[in-house]
């Protein structure tokens, strides 16, 4: 079972018992116990809630020449010594 799950790209072991069932994989996988693979445990148990926003982009203008649309970040500091870091939220 756990080859199968390595070679389908780490399927949920849920869907390769439904994919056995179904006859898509060998039949003997759909009543296989299901391993414990530490690494798969340890990305679970490290994933993050996603965060999404609200689709408000506004639509693409195109420029008619070269330098019409640039873009420029900047940072300043009134800390010395102070070493920017970008974080994204």
């Amino acid at each position: 079972m756990g080859r199968w799950h390595v070679r389908l790209n780490h399927l949920p072991f849920i869907k390769i018992k439904l994919m056995a069932a179904q006859g898509r994989i060998p039949k003997e996988l759909h009543k296989a116990e299901v391993p414990f693979g530490p690494t798969c445990a340890f990305s679970k148990a490290t994933k993050g809630p996603c965060k999404y926003k609200a689709n408000k982009q506004r639509p693409i203008k195109s420029a008619d020449h070269l330098g019409e649309c640039v873009l420029v970040d900047s940072l300043e500091s009134l800390t010395a010594g102070f070493i920017a870091q970008i974080k994204g939220y």
